[in-house]
């Protein structure tokens, strides 16, 4: 099993939310849930290494804000969220230093 007891994840509260914390803790992550108005407070507060968040609430000002302070956001659509709960998830592919679903990416979306 894939030891992330070195990193702290965001989790931006969506449904699906409590699923992927049971799964990340597994791993021995810290995790903290919380909404999306606080998500940069903590980002600017403590040491974070990911943040996911819905596609519902991934703006493009709180990603590269997140970015700018080296949180990787990973944003998540209910169906992902399903997905990355499941037991067959590769943390390593998700977390890894390149992007699983880059903000760069997503960009056209949000234009």
């Amino acid at each position: 099993m894939l030891d992330l007891s070195r990193t702290t994840i965001l989790i931006v509260d969506f449904p699906g939310a409590c699923k992927l914390r049971e799964r990340l803790l597994s791993t021995g992550a810290s995790l903290h849930v919380v909404k999306p108005a606080s998500a940069l407070i903590w980002a600017r507060c403590k040491k974070i290494h990911a943040a996911f968040i819905s596609l519902k609430d991934a703006s493009m000002p709180l990603c590269e804000q997140l970015a700018a302070l080296n949180v990787r956001p990973i944003i998540v659509t209910a169906d992902d969220a399903t997905g990355i709960a499941s037991a067959s998830t590769s943390w390593r592919s998700i977390l890894a230093s390149g992007p699983a679903r880059d903000v760069e990416a997503s960009r056209s979306w949000y234009r």
